[in-house]
């Protein structure tokens, strides 16, 4: 995940100044068939564009797993949720998937109110 000011969230970089975290990371080390990775923001994320990417990073030889693999991803913003699937081979460099532009908020209480 790429934050808006350019900043990476991954294994090297879990939480950001931008106040994201890699809260779940079970890539790492081999020992889920099925991993998981999730970028969570506990307050407001800052508005501007986001990128999401995959990267398949290294191949376990002693799981005897696939040099190929398949990715599901979804993203959830302000309760929507978006899925993407596809598949990504270990060495090639990371695969874009989408992006998206978060809009700043403005408080009901910044409005203009004339009286």
């Amino acid at each position: 995940m790429f934050c808006p000011s350019g900043e990476r969230i991954y294994f090297n970089n879990k939480k950001s100044e931008c106040g994201g975290e890699l809260d779940v990371d079970m890539n790492v080390r081999p020992v889920s068939n099925n991993p998981v990775e999730n970028v969570v923001w506990t307050g407001e994320a800052p508005p501007g564009k986001y990128k999401i990417g995959v990267h398949f990073y290294k191949h376990h030889r002693k799981r005897r797993s696939k040099k190929t693999t398949n990715f599901r991803l979804r993203v959830m913003v302000h309760g929507e949720s978006r899925d993407y699937a596809g598949t990504i081979t270990v060495g090639n460099a990371m695969q874009m998937v989408t992006t998206f532009t978060l809009k700043e908020n403005v408080p009901l209480s910044d409005k203009s109110n004339p009286l």
